[in-house]
């Protein structure tokens, strides 16, 4: 564009902008279903993610940006402020006071991991509450774009399929941090060529734009001011996106929660309600009404991204899927279990028993030498039974239906095999 001058980022620029033009509730199955977007922009430094950003919210002139000391926790959500001989009270932070509108989270990988899943009920809920010495509640409906690079010393070429440089991330070694993002836009190096780059904005053809700043600014203070009833979604569109969301999801592996049959409609819904906005679908200049096309497009728009070799979520999806263990391995992996370890059923009980430990928790817990305690972990993970969430080993569903019939002795459920994930994001009633 004219504007942006940053070249053969297409995917990159659509996914920044569909946030600006996502709305603040929807009504959908009988629920107020919260409706501004919440994206991961991952990937090399110096490709164009902040300059992106930037240059979109200046033409827009909206929006703020949070970088070093605001994208921390405290700059984000709240501090707390303690003057000797005064009551303590709570600061809230940028979230608080842009309640309504957006946010660029800049260098998010520098935040501390415990401070982002402070982020995570604010994220979901919009509502940043504090009980600690001091209390307060202030709203957060804010929709934000978070940019981050890979791992320090990692590209995301050198990731077996780049969608794993994400929970590589210390800040978000949670699962269910990276399951809270709408989706994600990866920004792989070497992508464009040189020629693209580094070509003369003179040399490029300009027609007259009618999409001037100001008109696309107005649109998108339009979407932001619609209210739960003034956002239409058909009987039938609610059905097609039900349908269509179980059939995306069911392409695509959980271990990296992007995509989870628990809640991947909310998604589908929150994007195509950013298309319904982002192409003006209305009848009468007040109701902003959501078709079958709008699900469409951001059934596509992820497909791209996905499916784009700046992530390649759906090459790892399909690559683990084929590794997947059938019921008769699982039990064969019984049995290995069994003769491997004399106390085993007292180890499979207390790990059904326990939430989440660490190696040395598990070998203090049933006697065991680190040797043996490393030989169970590296069993259980190999099958994937277990796998690392925020430091601590936790069960799979898969893991928990292993171990339940190893107690029991009972068959395996086929039905739970590979079903790694299950967290639920909870909606305010309607």
């Amino acid at each position: 564009s004219d504007f942006l001058f940053v070249f053969g980022r297409d995917e990159l620029t659509l996914g920044v902008d569909m946030v600006y033009h996502s709305a603040r509730w929807i009504p959908f199955q009988k629920q107020r279903i919260k409706g501004w977007l919440d994206v991961l922009v991952i990937g090399d430094t110096r490709q164009g993610k902040s300059e992106t950003a930037e240059r979109l919210m200046q033409y827009y002139n909206l929006g703020t940006m949070a970088a070093g000391e605001t994208s921390s926790r405290t700059g984000l959500a709240y501090a707390i402020q303690i003057v000797a001989g005064e009551e303590a009270w709570v600061a809230f932070g940028l979230l608080a006071r842009a309640n309504g509108y957006l946010v660029v989270v800049d260098e998010a990988h520098g935040i501390k991991a415990s401070d982002f899943r402070d982020l995570t009920l604010i994220r979901s809920k919009g509502v940043i509450d504090v009980k600690k010495v001091a209390w307060g509640t202030a709203r957060a409906e804010v929709r934000t774009i978070w940019i981050a690079n890979a791992k320090p010393g990692m590209a995301m070429g050198s990731y077996g399929y780049p969608v794993m440089a994400i929970g590589d991330v210390p800040a978000f070694k949670s699962f269910e941090d990276i399951s809270r993002f709408d989706y994600a836009v990866g920004v792989i190096a070497g992508k464009v060529s040189d020629n693209v780059i580094n070509q003369d904005v003179y040399d490029l053809a300009v027609d007259e734009n009618p999409y001037t700043a100001e008109v696309c600014r107005n649109l998108i203070l339009w979407i932001w001011t619609r209210s739960p009833d003034q956002v239409v979604i058909p009987r039938d569109v609610e059905k097609y996106i039900l349908w269509k969301s179980t059939d995306f999801a069911s392409e695509y592996i959980p271990d990296i929660p992007l995509v989870e049959s628990a809640d991947f409609r909310f998604k589908i819904l929150r994007l195509a309600t950013s298309f319904a906005g982002r192409t003006y679908n209305s009848p009468d200049g007040e109701r902003l009404v959501v078709d079958q096309e709008h699900v469409d497009s951001a059934i596509q728009m992820l497909d791209m991204l996905y499916k784009s070799q700046d992530l390649d979520y759906w090459g790892y999806s399909d690559d683990r899927a084929q590794v997947e263990l059938t019921p008769d391995q699982i039990l064969n992996s019984r049995d290995i279990f069994k003769s491997q370890f004399t106390n085993w059923k007292k180890i499979a009980q207390w790990l059904l028993l326990t939430n989440q430990f660490s190696s040395t928790q598990i070998r203090a817990s049933n006697d065991l030498s680190k040797s043996s305690g490393d030989s169970v972990i590296a069993l259980l993970t190999d099958n994937r039974f277990l796998k690392m969430d925020a430091g601590k080993y936790v069960k799979t569903p898969t893991g928990r239906n292993f171990l339940k019939s190893l107690v029991r002795g009972e068959p395996v459920n086929p039905d739970l095999i590979g079903k790694d994930s299950g967290y639920k994001e909870e909606e305010d009633d309607f």
